[in-house]
């Protein structure tokens, strides 16, 4: 990963009434030694949502991955915190 962060950008056609066009715009960013940023932004139209989580004490190179698993299953602005949330819970140290 660059030191500031990098991003995927995934763009979707219109498909009549199944789906309309917009963009996801995966992010990772470096905020300092200990937090990264993932963020994911969704625009349609003139409309850009942003919303983005705080990774603490991650690996930046564990952090990409965890990008790109977004980014190559297109996961949604609807769930993808879930998701993170899930995969960040498996990925916890447990308890003997």
């Amino acid at each position: 990963m660059e030191r500031d962060g990098y991003s995927l950008t995934r763009e979707f056609s219109h498909l009549g009434r199944f789906q309309q066009a917009h963009t996801l715009c995966y992010a990772l960013r470096q905020e300092d030694d200990r937090r990264l940023t993932i963020s994911l932004t969704q625009t349609q139209d003139t409309q850009k949502e942003t919303e983005r989580i705080a990774l603490m004490d991650w690996r930046p190179e564990e952090a990409g991955l965890l990008l790109r698993y977004l980014y190559e299953n297109a996961v949604p602005m609807e769930n993808w915190q879930d998701v993170v949330e899930d995969l960040t819970a498996s990925l916890a140290p447990r308890g003997t």
